[in-house]
C-alpha cells in the first residue's frame, strides 16, 4: 500500500525545518520566561535544575556525607537563591544516586541562573540528537515517524525542559539502549541501561525493551 502524499509531504517539510522550529519556539520561551532579570530567579526557584543544584553545593562544601540531609539541602538551597532558607515550600529535595550529584558539582559554582541556562541548552542539544538517532534507526512508516517527531514539539516536552528535569537526559539512555539492542550490541546496552540508575524507578522498563 503506497504512501498516503500528505503525509509524505508533511515529513519532508518537518525533516527540513524540524531544527529551526524548535529553536526558535525554544529560544523565544527562554528569553521570554527565564531572561527577564526581574522574574528569572524566581521563575527558577521552582525548577528541578535548583533542587539538583543543592547536592554540587553541599559536595563543594565538604559535606558529602550530609547529602541527604534536609537541613544541609535547605541551606545549600538558601545559598543559591541568596536567602535565608530553613523551609521553604517551593524547594525540592535531592533523592537522586550519589554519582548524579557529581555531574552539578561543576555547574554549582556557577551560580543558579548560569547553571540553568547551560543545562537547558544541552536538554535541546540532547533533544535533536535523540530524534535524529530515532529517525535514522527506526523501522517506521513515514505516517509513524511524522507521528514521533510532532511529539517533540508537545507543550509537555518543552515544560520538561523548562522545569530542567532529567527527563530528556533519560531519553537519550533509552533511546540508546534501544539502538544498542536492534544492533545485537548487548554489552553496551546493559553499560548504558546502568546509568538510568540516575531515576532507579526507570528499570521497570527495561524488560520491555
Amino acid at each position: 500500500m503506497g504512501s498516503n502524499p500528505t503525509s509524505t509531504a508533511m515529513l519532508h517539510l518537518l525533516r527540513l525545518h524540524y531544527g529551526k522550529i524548535v529553536f526558535i519556539i525554544y529560544i523565544a520561551v527562554l528569553i521570554y520566561g527565564y531572561l527577564t532579570p526581574k522574574i528569572t530567579l524566581k521563575r527558577i526557584y521552582y525548577t528541578d535544575t535548583a533542587a539538583m543544584l543543592t547536592s554540587g553545593v553541599i559536595i563543594n562544601s565538604g559535606k558529602k556525607d550530609l547529602l541527604y540531609e534536609p537541613a544541609e539541602q535547605f541551606k545549600a538551597y538558601g545559598s543559591l537563591v541568596q536567602e535565608n532558607v530553613t523551609s521553604h515550600p517551593i524547594s525540592l529535595p535531592f533523592r537522586n544516586p550519589p554519582f548524579v550529584a557529581y555531574f552539578f558539582v561543576i555547574l554549582a559554582p556557577l551560580g543558579l541562573l548560569t547553571a540553568y541556562k547551560i543545562f537547558f541548552v544541552l536538554n535541546i542539544i540532547l533533544l535533536h540528537i535523540t530524534v535524529y538517532l530515532l529517525s535514522k534507526n527506526s523501522h517506521l512508516s513515514q505516517n509513524l515517524k511524522l507521528t514521533l517527531f510532532s511529539s517533540f514539539l508537545l507543550p509537555t516536552t518543552m515544560y520538561a525542559i523548562l522545569l530542567g528535569q532529567l527527563s530528556i537526559i533519560i531519553l537519550f539512555l533509552l533511546t540508546l539502549a534501544y539502538i544498542t539492542l536492534i544492533n545485537q550490541k548487548d554489552f553496551q546496552s546493559g553499560i548504558i541501561t546502568s546509568l538510568l540508575l540516575i531515576k532507579p524507578q526507570y528499570f521497570i522498563i527495561w524488560p520491555f525493551l
